[in-house]
């Protein structure tokens, strides 16, 4: 059953006419991964889905009528839709290295196209659950921070009750990193990027996935929570 929906999506990834119907069948088949718990066909379905979107990317000149271009909105929108769908399954079947992959593709998407309101919500969501998993206590609470910011500004009818609980969420989250020394405050940062990169540009290249230059530190997000 999977390895035919890897041919479907090989035989479909180009088309602009069966477009809709690859991004289809990728959710249909992230759903049999996870209500049959099969993550290593999970792992690879989201792989061929990466090679296939790098792939189309690779064309230069102009891209035939009949192609998927990967830089038009539209196709953005729906690969980010899929790239976020990815990003739960990816944590309910606990492959958390290729949740941190896909939320780095996500990243990317969302600065070459506005997503709508509850993708990027979900996004802070499942980015704050990787952190939690990985023991990453000062980002999963900066990711609490963020979606609790978002989704005041970005949500008109936010009830009473939405609010209390995503602040109750941020300011638990904020109270569980723990008092460290400048010098060591990113010595926990050890979780998903690869190579030899020292603490602090890991914690860098995490910052840089809630589109802020500076790393956040248990103060200035507490400083935060008081002012919002």
């Amino acid at each position: 059953r999977r390895s035919s929906d890897l041919v479907i999506l090989d035989v479909l990834k180009s088309n602009v006419r069966l477009e809709e119907v690859y991004h289809e069948t990728a959710r249909h088949a992230f759903d049999f991964c996870r209500q049959n718990q099969r993550p290593q066909e999970f792992k690879r379905l989201c792989e061929t889905l990466r090679k296939n979107f790098q792939d189309l990317g690779k064309n230069t000149g102009k891209v035939p009528l009949h192609q998927v271009n990967v830089t038009h909105p539209d196709t953005i929108m729906r690969t980010l839709e899929t790239r976020c769908k990815q990003l739960q399954i990816a944590t309910e079947v606990d492959l958390w290295r290729e949740s941190y992959v896909t939320a780095t593709e996500i990243y990317e998407l969302m600065s070459k196209a506005r997503p709508k309101p509850h993708l990027r919500s979900m996004y802070y969501e499942y980015l704050g659950q990787i952190f939690w998993k990985s023991e990453n206590h000062l980002f999963h609470a900066f990711a609490c921070l963020k979606n609790l910011m978002f989704v005041k500004a970005a949500k008109q009818n936010l009830s009473k009750d939405e609010l209390q609980l995503l602040a109750s969420k941020a300011v638990l989250a904020t109270l569980c990193v723990p008092f460290q020394k400048n010098s060591d405050i990113h010595a926990t940062l050890e979780l998903t990027t690869e190579g030899s990169s020292s603490p602090h540009e890991k914690a860098k290249k995490h910052a840089q996935l809630f589109n802020v230059q500076s790393v956040p530190t248990r103060e200035s997000i507490a400083t935060q929570l008081a002012e919002k």
